[in-house]
């Protein structure tokens, strides 16, 4: 009886290590419940773009939010900023509010999946720009190009491309215009079973979608022309680009200008985003003056007044930034004046130009010249000048038809004119006679003459 109780303790301490053994691993540690990873701990560069990828089109509610709805604005924001990155030419989507398209981003959708992957990738609006960039310059980025012929290699993360259009086909080898553009597409696989191809895109259907095809489709479709793979480099993702925001410094009140005075002024650089800059006007400068690109104001004036507008600066990537400013353009009631320059070139006498003339005859001739001076400065014109005269250049005749030219308050300072006079009968008693012109102004006067040949 004694031995049958040793015994069947002994049998139940057997039977306890063997239940501990079902329960413990070799290592005595617990074994941990693990659920498996959605991407690997330390993905591939392909599986981290077709997950990106994927993302996006969870982001656009799976294809169901298209490109003009009002969730879709900051998304495709992104992708325009991260397109722009090399290259400032990319639409922008504000032609929503005018034409009701985004314009084209598909490309830019693209160059977002692969700016967030870390890859080194050439960034554009254009699918044909970035294809060709890396076909002929692969060993500047970390990824290559390649032909149809190896679609078996075709993997996960892969860019595959194709030209839109009915009966479109392109050459693995074209040559790519950038004024022209090409009418291509590209898309992300995602993944690949078997025959089947899962890739997603940008603008398909106005928004990121979703689309299934096989080998066998893509072999048999001409339109395909080559497809991208990328990998990391040795310094592994690259980290994205930032940029701190646009500023731009624009005085309240810039200095002053003076009407019928050259005037000049450049707006300070601005800092943050990327450049280059591109400035313009918005609102009214005054009559006269403009402004350049660089930001730089120029022009001489032609109005007197205070005028108000925006200095706007648009980067690299899209980013714009206005500021309000205002300039005051006073009349030039004060200064000197002066005749700069008078001739006069005889048309004809007698009806022939060139002929001799002594004692009486008919004389037809034209004078040119230039003035300046402050406002109700003003000059005659002498001789025999057409009842209708009105050609006192960019100051106001008066006098009824006369010979008076006047500036008044809201013209320029300098003016030129050319007047041919009326076929007049006088007494020339040499081949030459001369003209007088005198500039008056509160006082001050300034005679120029000219001969008449």
């Amino acid at each position: 009886m004694g031995i049958n109780i040793k015994l069947i303790a002994l049998l139940s301490i057997v039977v306890l290590l063997l239940l501990a053994g079902c329960t413990m691993p070799q290592n005595g540690t617990p074994a941990p419940n693990m659920q498996p990873p959605l991407i690997p701990p330390n993905p591939t560069a392909g599986e981290t773009i077709a997950e990106i990828a994927q993302q996006q089109y969870e982001d656009m509610d799976y294809g169901t939010i298209t490109e003009c709805d009002d969730e879709a604005n900051p998304i495709l924001k992104e992708y325009y900023l991260a397109a722009r990155r090399d290259n400032c030419y990319c639409p922008a989507t504000e032609s929503c509010a005018t034409t009701g398209e985004a314009g084209d981003w598909s490309a830019a959708f693209v160059s977002f999946v692969m700016e967030r992957a870390g890859i080194n990738f050439p960034n554009s609006c254009g699918h044909g720009d970035y294809f060709t960039k890396i076909r002929n310059n692969s060993d500047d980025y970390g990824c290559e190009t390649r032909d149809m012929d190896q679609l078996e290699s075709l993997s996960v993360g892969d860019v595959i491309c194709y030209c839109r259009g009915a009966g479109c086909q392109v050459d693995y080898n074209f040559d790519y215009n950038p004024d022209v553009g090409l009418k291509a597409h590209c898309n992300i696989v995602t993944e690949i079973n078997g025959d089947n191809v899962t890739f997603i895109g940008g603008n398909l259907g106005d928004s990121v979608k979703q689309e299934t095809t096989t080998l066998g489709d893509i072999r048999a479709n001409p339109a395909y022309f080559g497809f991208i793979t990328c990998d990391y480099g040795e310094e592994g993702p690259l980290t994205p680009p930032t940029y701190s925001p646009l500023a731009l410094n624009v005085p309240a009140q810039l200095p002053t200008a003076t009407v019928g005075k050259p005037y000049s002024y450049a707006f300070p650089a601005p800092s943050g985003g990327k450049q280059p800059y591109a400035y313009e006007a918005s609102g009214g400068l005054p009559g006269g003056l403009s402004m350049s690109g660089k930001g730089a104001i120029t022009g001489t004036p032609t109005t007197s007044g205070t005028f108000s507008f925006d200095v706007c600066v648009t980067e690299c990537r899209g980013e714009r930034i206005c500021k309000p400013t205002s300039i005051e353009v006073t009349s030039n009631t004060k200064g000197s004046i002066a005749i700069t320059s008078l001739k006069c070139n005889v048309l004809s006498r007698d009806g022939e130009k060139g002929t001799p003339l002594y004692g009486w005859g008919v004389v037809q001739y034209v004078v040119t010249g230039t003035a300046s001076g402050p406002v109700d400065s003003s000059f005659d014109l002498p001789y025999w000048w057409p009842e209708d005269f009105d050609n006192c250049g960019s100051w106001v005749a008066q006098g009824g038809g006369g010979t008076l030219c006047v500036r008044e308050d809201g013209f320029p300072e300098t003016t030129s004119w050319s007047v041919e006079t009326q076929p007049t009968y006088i007494f020339i008693p040499t081949q030459s006679f001369r003209v007088i012109v005198t500039l008056h102004k509160s006082g001050e006067s300034d005679t120029k003459t000219a001969v008449c040949e």
